[in-house]
């Protein structure tokens, strides 16, 4: 998190140029420097998280479709998961944690 905070503060440090277009409609740089920000994060936790399915199906000798099963899914939904393209809910990291018989932590486990 330490490396993320120095790059993210970096980009703050450099001006920024508002134009007139955006003068005095509520731009702030630096609320859409935070946006960008957490969209980066959420971005890399999806894929974390992700990673870490893959790394802990495979240790088991699983397929996607063999986990899918388990967690009553598809193997598309366990896919893009994996992939990071969806943000999972809670209730659906639990299914796969209760499929893969392992505590809910383990995905955070990064």
């Amino acid at each position: 998190a330490k490396k993320l905070t120095k790059f993210y503060y970096s980009k703050l440090d450099k001006p920024f140029k508002v134009s007139n277009k955006l003068k005095g409609k509520g731009y702030d740089p630096v609320t859409s420097a935070d946006r960008a920000f957490e969209k980066f994060l959420r971005k890399e936790i999806k894929k974390k998280i992700g990673e870490r399915i893959v790394e802990i199906r495979e240790s088991k000798g699983w397929t996607q479709s063999e986990l899918a099963r388990l967690c009553d899914k598809d193997r598309q939904a366990i896919e893009k998961i994996e992939s990071g393209k969806v943000n999972p809910t809670l209730f659906t990291l639990w299914e796969l944690a209760d499929g893969l018989k392992i505590p809910l932590r383990e995905f955070l486990d990064f």
